[in-house]
């Protein structure tokens, strides 16, 4: 059975557009390896997009999903909560 993918890679751009008189922000999303495209309308759809990526994957054995790739992120946004306190 192949391994799945154990991260995604995309590179993200954003800009600002204006509709009658207001700031909108549009995105899109580019996989490099294949060079796949995905645009959004608003930051919402990016985040459900994403959030969609990142909760579709099965459990898959031998991937421990408490581990974090990033422990200075899980720090630094653990700073953040006690300054909110």
């Amino acid at each position: 059975m192949p391994k799945p993918p154990t991260y995604h890679s995309f590179l993200l751009r954003i800009w600002q557009t204006g509709d009658e008189g207001r700031c909108t922000w549009r995105a899109s999303l580019e996989r490099p390896g294949t060079r796949e495209r995905h645009g959004f309308a608003t930051l919402e759809q990016l985040f459900d997009f994403l959030r969609d990526q990142t909760t579709s994957q099965p459990d898959w054995p031998g991937i421990d999903v408490g581990e974090n790739p990033h422990p200075r992120r899980s720090t630094i946004e653990g700073e953040k909560e006690n300054e909110r306190s």
